[in-house]
Parts: structure tokens; C-alpha cells; sequence
């Protein structure tokens, strides 16, 4: 076989239009109350009310971190006038006061070394 003539032809068209928008604002203010920012339309004005039991629960966290603050205040000096305290050993002592509801004391091995005597021949360590 003989080939006289050959053609081949290929086309191809592409087209891509591809279009990203990020818009991005920060608003911030000064003070208690959220002004009212361009474009925005003024909220209908909340009302809440703070019923009788929130307000005596209130009223019971505050008192008990009165204690807390009162704590804060004693820990700067320690609980015995001979041992110097810790700040770390301080934190450690208000936490558990918190926790317990009960004064720590803390103390030294050797402020209580001689109320103990030692452990009799062959028991203990």
C-alpha cells in the first residue's frame, strides 16, 4: 500500500478568567458600650433583668473570694514567724486553703523533728 497525502490537524481553545475577593475590616472601640459603626443598622435596645437568685449567687462569689484576696494579703507573712516562706510553697498553701476551706500551717523537719521519737529497733526504715 502506498499512502499518497496525509493530513492531521488538532485545535484547541482554553479560556480561564478566575476572580478572588476578600474584604476584611476591624472595628474596635474604647469604653463599655459598642458604638454603632457606618453601615450598620442602631440595635433594638436590650433589657435584661437580673433575677433575685443571680444576684444573691452573685453576692455568694463575692464573698467567697473576699477570703481569697484577704489570703493574698495574709501570705505575705508566714503563718510562723520563724520559717521563711516560699513564694512557690505561698501559692501551694492559699491553693488548698481555697480548695479545703482550712488554715495550712506549714512547718519545718526541724521544728517538729523533736516531738517524735525514733522508731524502735527493727521497725520502720
Amino acid at each position: 500500500m502506498k499512502i499518497a497525502t496525509a493530513t492531521v490537524s488538532q485545535a484547541s481553545t482554553h479560556a480561564l478568567h478566575e476572580e478572588r475577593t476578600r474584604e476584611e475590616a476591624l472595628r474596635f472601640w474604647t469604653g463599655n458600650e459598642r458604638p454603632v459603626f457606618a453601615g450598620e443598622e442602631e440595635p433594638a435596645a436590650a433589657q435584661v433583668r437580673i433575677s433575685p437568685e443571680a444576684r444573691q449567687l452573685q453576692q455568694l462569689q463575692q464573698a467567697a473570694a473576699k477570703p481569697l484576696v484577704d489570703g493574698a494579703a495574709e501570705a505575705t507573712t508566714p503563718s510562723d514567724a520563724s520559717l521563711p516562706e516560699d513564694p512557690k510553697l505561698t501559692v501551694i498553701r492559699l491553693i488548698l486553703e481555697a480548695l479545703t476551706g482550712k488554715k495550712i500551717r506549714v512547718a519545718s523537719l526541724e521544728s517538729v523533728a523533736g516531738r517524735f521519737s525514733p522508731c524502735p529497733s527493727g521497725l520502720g526504715v
